[in-house]
């Protein structure tokens, strides 16, 4: 028998006591049967697959520290991404038709006034510098 195949079967041998011992009520196991699949080149089990999915649709819904000062999730931190660069495009619009920053920042400010990127014209210009150095040092 060669190697390979007694690696094998060893790792679907662990994947079985993971499992046991995640029935058993013992959840790091679970990422115990992910390692074993990956690393030997295994299917992920079902019982396994099913709850990483789990996990990783709650981490990017519910992820990062809770507590004052941090910045949430992922959703939270793409949402905001999402507002800056919906900031960015308004602004460089108004920008290109004026030429002056003060009074395109204000007309930014005014256009988004009814959607989800509204903010006062420093909060706009400040979205702008960021994806500017975003999209400069890219």
């Amino acid at each position: 028998m060669d190697d390979a195949k007694i690696m094998r079967e060893w790792a679907q041998d662990q994947l079985a006591d993971c499992k046991r011992h995640y029935d058993l009520g013992d959840y790091r196991f679970l990422v115990q049967a992910l390692r074993l699949s990956v690393r030997h080149d295994l299917p992920v089990p079902p019982w396994a697959a099913g709850e990483a999915e789990k996990a990783m649709i709650y981490y990017f819904e519910n992820g990062g520290a809770p507590g004052r000062g941090k910045s949430g999730g992922h959703s939270n931190r793409h949402r905001w991404n999402r507002i800056h660069r919906e900031r960015h495009r308004v602004a460089a619009r108004e920008l290109e038709r004026d030429g002056v920053k003060a009074r395109a920042f204000r007309k930014a400010s005014e256009t988004l006034r009814q959607t989800e990127a509204r903010g006062e014209p420093r909060e706009i210009a400040k979205s702008y510098r960021r994806i500017e150095r975003a999209l400069n040092s890219a």
